[in-house]
């Protein structure tokens, strides 16, 4: 099975040239500014997609999805794309999770994912003990979550669950857009997935994973 995985592209969707594939996934931030006509264009463009699956998460420049009413709109016009908000697919025999969810940064409104310790436990806590594979919008502490002043600005608590995890084997995420790429320990692979760089530019290209026998390879 070959998994497409993009995230961040900022509007720049329609600059970039996505490879077939059986699921695409898209971790967040598809917009900039999160109006109204930026998250519609980005979801039509993602909906003519030719993907089997097609997997959303939102992130925090994302606003439209914060609201109860526009995201039953949006799941109603576009009835292709799985919007994931603490919600698991199955599909082909694995187990598939999907949260948005950042740690709170009070200097910063347009976090909207912003959820304090307490509040994220609670939200981590909810993931599938047999998820195969996650999609979350920020990374873990520690794992491709180094902003470009050098710290580590990934979520600690997400860290810790994850490492309960048994059978995870795929973490695709984006956010931190100065650390893309690619990490392997204990068989999960954990990807940041994030097309444009610090300057909103779409330098990157999607990422291509190969899974099989439930493991998930770069390719």
């Amino acid at each position: 099975m070959r998994i497409i995985c993009l995230s961040d592209t900022h509007n720049q969707h329609d600059q970039i040239a996505v490879p077939d594939g059986d699921f695409l996934i898209h971790a967040g931030d598809a917009t900039l500014n999160g109006t109204t006509d930026e998250t519609t264009s980005f979801m039509n463009w993602l909906s003519a997609q030719p993907h089997a699956t097609k997997i959303f998460v939102p992130g925090n420049h994302d606003e439209p999805f914060a609201q109860r009413k526009e995201l039953a709109i949006l799941r109603k016009m576009f009835p292709k794309v799985r919007i994931l908000i603490d919600q698991e697919l199955r599909l082909r025999g694995m187990r598939i999770y999907g949260a948005p969810w950042l740690p709170a940064v009070f200097s910063d409104p347009t976090h909207w994912l912003g959820v304090r310790s307490p509040q994220l436990q609670k939200k981590w806590e909810a993931i599938p003990d047999d998820t195969a594979l996650l999609v979350t919008h920020g990374p873990p502490c520690g794992i491709l979550d180094k902003n470009e002043g050098g710290q580590y600005i990934g979520d600690p608590v997400l860290a810790y669950r994850l490492s309960q995890l048994a059978d995870l084997r795929l973490h695709v995420f984006g956010h931190v857009h100065a650390s893309i790429g690619t990490m392997e320990k204990n068989g999960r692979l954990s990807l940041n997935a994030a097309i444009c760089d610090s300057k909103y530019r779409p330098t990157r290209k999607p990422a291509v994973i190969e899974w099989n026998d439930g493991a998930a390879k770069i390719n």
